[in-house]
């Protein structure tokens, strides 16, 4: 079945891996802000994941980053901060009536077309999806098509392409279940375009990528049974979404971030579960098919949540490495279109520190995410520059 813990605002990305079951929690309400640690009945270890709680002045957190070059850099999550080339700056995002807003990814066609998409609640815990779009000057509200009849729906996931061609991606309940959301910018308006949701128990979109007006893809997972889920891709061909078939090595399998270098290589991120222990999944497109790919899995617990693509051998990969029962330190692997490789990453808290974005522009590349003390979270920002990644200063 699927589980959900507390009352709070939706919350995105992390699964309960457990004793050979898996419950899907991505689309709950994690509120506890911490890598939970219990056993299951036949004294079986099982973790459950949460991002973090619901927002309040002590929650502050990173979700999504996107470079224009390397002096023009965003990042949104519970803020939209800018970087200028010297500094990290909160920059007001728009102004929401009678909900509050979340943004949980960002895309950059160039300096003056920025999109930011998310969710926002309303005091009685329903979720809509909230797009933001900068136009040079300020963060401007648009129009979001109404989807689903249970009022929960939200986007994770936006890529921009031009100013008349974007895509992006979430989930919409409908009755009992979630279902794949796909919504795309003509120049004009946001529509609903038609998707595929395969998972008889539910479905979702995490991820979105696309090389040309004609190729777009997208990732995420299915409950296929009330003790297992599947990744999921779809791809774009210009005039339909259509399902890809992809690997799903554990019981517990989820993608969760998309890239793309060309139309025929493409590289997926996330994470599978066998024995309820969480590993790292990554896979790619060779132009014919998904394959998986070898990568490391340096601790008890890991997943890679956010992935881009600079060239055919430059991809970075983001996530989080479950140390112990309380502690977590941020994972970074790289590809250098040979093998995937640990690249040493800081941590700032004494308890968490998670990566859930990465971007590059030239030879740098920032990654965006949180750190905690199990009390108090905080924004994290790392940064690459050329040699070793760095922690950069970042507002709260």
């Amino acid at each position: 079945m699927l589980t959900t813990f507390g009352s709070g605002p939706v919350r995105r990305r992390w699964l309960i891996l457990a004793a050979g079951i898996a419950a899907v929690v991505g689309w709950s309400v994690p509120i506890s802000g911490t890598i939970a640690y219990a056993a299951s009945g036949n004294g079986v270890p099982q973790w459950a994941a949460t991002i973090r709680p619901s927002a309040t002045a002590s929650t502050q957190a990173l979700l999504g980053v996107a470079a224009v070059s390397a002096r023009n850099v965003w990042a949104v999550g519970t803020l939209i901060v800018h970087w200028n080339g010297r500094k990290w700056s909160v920059v007001a995002g728009a102004k929401t009536r009678k909900c509050h807003a979340e943004l949980q990814g960002i895309s950059a066609a160039s300096s003056s077309e920025i999109w930011a998409v998310g969710v926002c609640v309303n005091a009685q815990n329903q979720t809509k999806p909230i797009i933001e779009r900068w136009n040079g000057r300020h963060w401007v509200l648009q129009a979001s098509p109404r989807v689903g009849t249970a009022g929960i729906s939200e986007l994770f996931a936006v890529k921009a392409i031009s100013a008349s061609d974007a895509w992006a991606v979430g989930q919409s309940k409908s009755g009992s279940s979630f279902r794949t959301l796909i919504e795309h910018w003509n120049g004009h308006a946001w529509k609903v375009v038609a998707s595929i949701g395969p998972g008889p128990h539910g479905t979702t979109l995490q991820g979105v990528t696309a090389v040309s007006a004609r190729s777009a893809w997208a990732v995420g997972f299915s409950v296929t049974s009330q003790t297992t889920t599947s990744t999921l891709i779809e791809h774009w061909n210009g005039h339909a979404w259509k399902v890809q078939p992809s690997f799903s090595p554990g019981q517990a399998n989820a993608l969760l971030g998309v890239t793309a270098v060309s139309g025929s290589d493409a590289w997926t991120s996330g994470v599978y579960a066998s024995a309820s222990v969480p590993s790292t999944l990554v896979e790619n497109w060779n132009g014919q098919s998904w394959l998986v790919q070898s990568t490391e899995n340096p601790a008890l617990g890991n997943f890679l949540t956010g992935i881009v693509a600079k060239s055919a051998s430059d991809v970075w990969a983001v996530g989080i490495q479950i140390q112990s029962v309380q502690l977590a330190d941020t994972l970074i692997e790289h590809w250098d279109g040979n093998t995937w490789a640990i690249t040493p990453s800081p941590n700032v808290a004494t308890k968490q520190s998670v990566l859930e974005g990465v971007a590059v522009a030239g030879s740098k590349a920032w990654a965006v995410g949180y750190s905690s003390n199990l009390h108090v979270e905080r924004t994290l920002i790392e940064y690459w520059n050329g040699h070793s990644w760095k922690i950069q200063a970042s507002p709260n």
